[in-house]
This record gives structure tokens, sequence and C-alpha cells, in this order.
């Protein structure tokens, strides 16, 4: 345990402590409606990585501690019965206000972290889910007022409707929320100097296998201060420990970190690229697998003026034993921190086993004004080596960059409707009528379309009925054989959509080649051949 745990540990019993007198008499103090959740009870467990999170800055569950998250499931990999791969883990944000730099963390320093208000606690919510739909689902207008996810889960009446919560958006088989700042932690941190940013925090699990080895993170950072943030840096500080089931001092000193960068088969014959800090135990190897984060998404300008030009890690820094900062020790103070994350350099993968700590970062952001936000958007990935953990990481990528939607009936105009993070359940849901703004046309006879084509990675697949009555959508191979049905049963008068991802109905991914989409009603049968490209 470095010096920096101690001091985290000492801000822990506090918190706990904070929490405890928070509670009416009677009740516990860690509960849904009390803000610091510290118990172990938000954990990602619907998917292979097994992940607890904080509404206090916290990652993981520092599982060497004598804490009542201790016990929560710390990056475990594979699945509930692996092990732990993470001590702690926090966003970092780092600028210069007033000619300041400044960084506020949520590991080890947890300065990011929820108010006292007792709505700022931990929200839980899925994609199919009440008052959770999104769009191109059903009733993506949850409340029925003309809008579309205005009033987020946070416990509060965001659209002023007097409803709370009552239009979000889901997304995956798991979704946590969480709203923080960096000026609640005067308590814990006297001489933290904030910059007065709210995050809103935003993690998300799929439980299909194909995409079941990341947990995403999505963090939305918004300037509430009175002073603008130049040259602004976002980060993700890890103290990856990978917890050897046999035990032993050197636990936390037999590891090995690095970043790998490529252009990984996230699918057959589809390409993405990806950048990853990852860890890898590197003494004996009693246990396997690789882990690290990622980034997916955030603004990009390709002058490289106003943001980086390109998305993904612009400097990657790993911390040795308990060395001082100026040997290669952790950063203890902002203005270390922002050096480092301002570096714009990718330390050498180790050689020798230790107990090291990774920052993996991007940035600059050229000016975050007064009310102005950023989001961006991460995932911590799993895999059994190198290639498995880079492919999976590019998977989590495929569904972060979700699909575009033609919502206003014009293909060509370029105004098309982004979804981001789409999991491979999610994007073969049916949808009918699914914008108020959006009419039902009226049609004389059944009618069928499907675009683009080709396509790749997914088709949208139009039908209209001119009446009620019995409707089949399926695709069909060239050998004749129905590889998914898309829609069987009654269909109201109107339009339908379905989107196919390509997969059969066991989820295997097809092959490229020319498909059939096949509309069958009582009186009519229509086909459109389109190509599967890889």
């Amino acid at each position: 345990m470095c010096i920096s745990r101690s001091i985290l540990l000492l801000s822990t019993f506090i918190l706990i402590a904070v929490a405890a007198s928070a509670a009416p008499s009677g009740q516990q103090a860690i509960s849904q409606d009390k803000e610091y959740v510290i118990d172990g009870s938000f954990v990602h467990d619907v998917g292979a990585l097994h992940l607890n999170i904080t509404n206090w800055g916290l990652i993981g569950s520092q599982y060497s501690l004598d804490v009542p998250y201790a016990d929560a499931p710390s990056a475990r990999w594979p699945g509930a019965t692996g092990v732990n791969h993470l001590w702690s883990a926090g966003l970092w944000v780092a600028g210069v206000q007033l000619g300041e730099r400044l960084c506020s963390t949520g590991s080890y320093e947890t300065e990011i972290r929820a108010s006292l208000l007792p709505e700022d606690t931990m929200y839980r919510l899925a994609w199919n889910e009440a008052n959770a739909a999104r769009y191109p689902f059903p009733m993506a207008d949850d409340d029925g007022d003309g809008l579309e996810d205005e009033d987020p889960f946070n416990g509060f009446d965001d659209d002023d409707d007097g409803l709370i919560d009552e239009d979000g958006a889901g997304i995956g088989d798991q979704h946590f929320r969480a709203q923080m700042g960096d000026m609640y932690a005067g308590d814990f941190f006297p001489d933290h100097m904030p910059m007065h940013i709210e995050v809103t925090q935003q993690t998300f699990q799929w439980s299909d296998p194909e995409v079941a080895d990341f947990v995403g993170f999505e963090y939305t950072i918004r300037n509430a201060g009175v002073t603008s943030i130049e040259d602004l840096y976002l980060g993700m500080f890890s103290d990856f420990d990978v917890d050897d089931p046999e035990g032993g001092p050197s636990e936390a000193s037999d590891d090995q970190v690095g970043f790998a960068a490529a252009t990984v088969e996230a699918y057959p014959g589809v390409f993405v690229e990806v950048g990853v800090g990852y860890v890898v135990e590197g003494l004996d190897r009693t246990t396997s697998g690789f882990m690290g984060f990622l980034f997916l998404g955030h603004p990009t300008d390709p002058s490289g003026v106003d943001a980086p030009a390109t998305i993904g890690a612009q400097s990657f820094q790993r911390f040795a034993g308990q060395l001082p900062y100026e040997d290669g020790g952790d950063p203890t103070n902002d203005s270390e921190r922002y050096e480092l994350m301002s570096l714009g350099e990718f330390d050498a993968d180790t050689v020798y086993p230790d107990d090291y700590r990774t920052l993996v970062s991007t940035g600059p952001f050229a000016s975050l004004d007064v009310g102005e936000e950023l989001t961006v958007a991460m995932a911590l990935v799993a895999g059994e080596d190198l290639d498995q953990m880079l492919r999976n990481a590019g998977r989590a990528r495929l569904v972060y960059e979700g699909l575009a939607f033609d919502r206003d009936g014009d293909p060509a105009n370029g105004d098309e409707f982004l979804v981001r993070w789409l999991g491979p359940e999610e994007v073969a849901v049916p949808v009918e009528n699914p914008g108020v703004e959006e009419e039902i046309p009226t049609v004389i006879s059944a009618t069928l379309s499907a675009a683009p084509n080709p396509f790749n990675p997914a088709l949208e697949v139009k039908a209209a009925l001119p009446r009620d009555g019995q409707l089949r959508v399926s695709i069909i191979d060239m050998r004749g054989q129905v590889v998914r049905v898309l829609h069987d049963g009654r269909h109201a008068m109107g339009e339908g959509r379905w989107i196919w991802n390509g997969r059969d109905s066991h989820g295997r991914t097809m092959a490229s080649g020319v498909y059939r989409v096949r509309l069958e009603t009582s009186n009519r049968v229509l086909q459109r051949s389109v190509t599967l490209l890889k």
C-alpha cells in the first residue's frame, strides 16, 4: 500500500462516518434515498466483467481494505468465479483556470463525488424498463409530451411537468447513473481547489456473450462555475492489482502494464482502431487475462486546435512501487497531475513485474466555457490474451458508435439521427411509429424497403400495411433458409420499422453475401435483395 492509498483509506473512513450520521434513526445509511453509496450494491454483473461502481469517485472495491464494500467485485473476470484485476480507478479532469493548473480526481483522492442532496444518489435502469425507452424503440416518448428523454433518472423534475424521472433513456441490460461534482470534497480534502465542474457518470453493460467482456463509461463534464476552463484534459487513473488466488506479500507487485494500439477485426470483415492501456499478471501467471481502459468517443477537431484530431488516448503513463514522483512514482499534487496528462507521450511497456498504476489521457480541449458541456466515452475491457482483449475493445467501440437513422424521411440531406451505445439485442427490436414527429404514411397496398444496400453492420427494414392484419418479415439466405424473423404476428395499419444486425436467430454473425428480406401478408408476398458486406 503506497502513501496515496493511506490517504484514501483515511478519507474512506470519514465518508463512512458522514453517511452513517446522515441516516435517520432506525434506517440504514446506505440506501437508495441516501447520497453516498458505500455498500457495494451497484455492481455490473450481467456480463462477464463484474465491477463495483460508486457515486463518490471510486471505481472498484479496494478489496484489501476493511471497508463495507471491499467484498464487491473489483473488475472480477471472467464472471463470478474469476479474480479481481483492479484495486481502484477514477476519472481525472485537469485544466487551467485563471492561469493555475488544476486537477480534480476520482481516485485516489475522491474529489469528484455526489453532493449532500438526497437526490444525488445512484439510479438503476435498462433499455427495456418502464420510463426508460429511447429511439429506435417503441414509446421513446415515455410520457407522451412530444419530447424524448427530457427527464433523465436523477431524482428531479427536469421538464417541470410535476413528474420525476418519467422519460429517461435506458442503455444496455444494466445502466447506472450518478450526478457528481468537484465542489463537494471540502470536508474530505480541505486543500482541494475545485474547478466547479458537474460530472454526470453513466455506466453500461450487456449480457449478450459477444459484448459481455466490457463495461461502458460515459462522462459528461459541465462547467458550473463562473470562469472558463482552458486546455482541458480527461483521463482514467487505475491501480490495477491482479488478485492472485494464492495470495502472498507480492500479490500487488507481480503485474505488468503497457499500451497496445492496433487495427482489430472485431467481427469477420469488420475492422476498427483501438488503443488500450492494460494490465496482465507478470509473475508465474497463476491467473490469466488482460484488462484495460480505452477511449471510445470524445469531441475532435481535424486541425487539432480545439480538440484532438482523432478519437483515442493522447498520453499513457505508468507509475511504479512507492517511488517519488521525479523517479516514476505517483503524482501528488495538481501541477504534477496536469503535467503528466498534458505530456502527449506514451511510456514503454514494462519489462519487470511491480506494483504499477496507469493513467490513460486525452486532450487538450481548448476551452470549456461557463455552462458548456463535454462528453467522453470509455470502456474497461477484458480478454484471455492480448488479441482477445483488443478484439473485445473493437466490439466495445462498435457498440458505442451505434447506428444512424433517417428520421426526417430524406436520407440524402445528411441530417441523420445518431443513437449511441446499441448492443446486439437492442438493434433487433421492432420500432412502430417511434416518434411523435413522424406520421404514419397512408398506403393502399403493402410496401417493403430495406436500406442501406449494401449494408454493414445493420440494415433498416420498413414495411407498411393498408389495414390491420397478419404480417411476417423475415431474412432469407440464398439457400432459401430463414435465418432471422424480424416480425411474425398482428401489425397495425401503417408503417413499422425493424433493424437487422447481420446475425441469425441464435446470435451468430452471418457471412458476407446476398440475402432476401421477405414480407408476407394474407394476400401479398414482397421480397428485396440486400447485400451484407464485411
